[in-house]
């Protein structure tokens, strides 16, 4: 696993000695999440919002009295380059965009914490990571506890992704933790960012999974297939991942979820349909047809959530991991901080 993060952390390396190397790798990241860009139109069957903004980059920021007091700016991917740990925040970036084929011993679904958190969780209806840094620590009713933002990265590798959690020090938490620190960037820890993330559906409405089947028929299996099981490039990596089966999220995930899995459909999906808005999908189904849809999937068969076997796992690879280091003979003056090993 280590040689495989050094690998792509020294191919970005390769690249940013030009600018046009750099240019390269970031028009690839963005290719690669054009099939999952979110639109920010409001509803026709919700309340107005005036959180709701017609520019995807700029939301109001509050203070705690509730007053205006400004306007957070998303920041560019070129900021980035000017902050001192800019290894550490692309290498953050690359693994949330990713994450299946980063940290294979991680991840048991076919997913990537981008197929929820699209656009690099930059935009609204869609768990963005604008500004979640600062909503840490917290109490989590899950957990029934107070929880860091390590702690909730680690409850989606187990839930969402089917996989095992990372160490909480680990390079590659660490650098996760340092991307969504960067995108707070402007934001004093204070201050509420207006961004609207899902907003709840009618919860009168009583799901049909016979009619949700029809419908993602109709608008779903074009992408994700008639058997829900999604869609890889000839390379083998993920373009929509599984909706069930052994490789898809588990029974434990939010997803799992109707009314969860219905706000998301219906603010974000169908991906390719365009009717309005800035991208265009989402907001072509009804409160009703998102409902019978995430019914329909979510009962099918998929992983059971099992949290003591993947604790178990991460233990036993924790413990190997510190012998490693303990053995590794140690170079003296070794100041290149750019080749250091990996601590997964």
């Amino acid at each position: 696993m280590r040689e495989r993060m050094m690998t792509h952390l020294n191919s970005y390396h390769d690249q940013k000695r030009s600018s046009k190397g750099f240019l390269s790798l970031t028009f690839t990241l963005l290719a690669t999440l054009a099939l999952s860009f979110p639109i920010t139109a409001q509803s026709s069957e919700s309340a107005p919002d005036n959180r709701i903004t017609n520019d995807p980059n700029s939301f109001p920021m509050l203070n705690k009295e509730g007053k205006l007091i400004g306007r957070y700016q998303v920041p560019s991917d070129v900021e980035i380059l000017k902050e001192p740990n800019v290894d550490q925040i692309m290498l953050g970036k690359l693994i949330l965009n990713d994450t299946k084929r980063l940290l294979p011993d991680h991840v048991g679904a076919e997913m990537n914490c981008s197929s929820c958190h699209i656009a690099e969780g930059k935009v609204q209806f869609s768990s963005p990571y604008i500004a979640v840094i600062h909503d840490f620590p917290e109490y989590s009713k899950r957990a029934k506890k107070v929880i860091n933002i390590e702690d909730r990265i680690n409850g989606c590798f187990e839930r969402s992704m089917n996989g095992v959690p990372l160490n909480p020090e680990s390079e590659a938490m660490q650098a996760m933790v340092a991307y969504m620190t960067f995108l707070a960037k402007g934001q004093p820890k204070d201050a509420l960012v207006q961004v609207v993330d899902l907003q709840p559906l009618d919860p009168s409405i009583v799901p049909d999974p016979k009619n949700g089947e029809k419908l993602f028929g109709l608008h779903c299996a074009t992408c994700h297939g008639d058997d829900g099981q999604g869609m890889k490039d000839e390379r083998g990596n993920i373009i929509f991942p599984p909706l069930w089966g052994p490789y898809s999220f588990n029974a434990g995930a939010g997803m799992h979820h109707i009314s969860k899995a219905a706000s998301f459909i219906k603010y974000n999906m169908p991906i390719a349909a365009r009717k309005k808005g800035a991208w265009g999908q989402g907001h072509l189904l009804n409160d009703q047809e998102a409902h019978d849809i995430a019914a329909y999937f979510t009962q099918q068969p998929r992983p059971a959530l099992n949290t003591e076997k993947a604790r178990q796992k991460m233990e036993a690879e924790e413990a190997e991991q510190k012998e490693y280091v303990d053995e590794k003979p140690q170079k003296k003056d070794q100041t290149d901080n750019t080749t250091a090993s990996l601590t997964i």
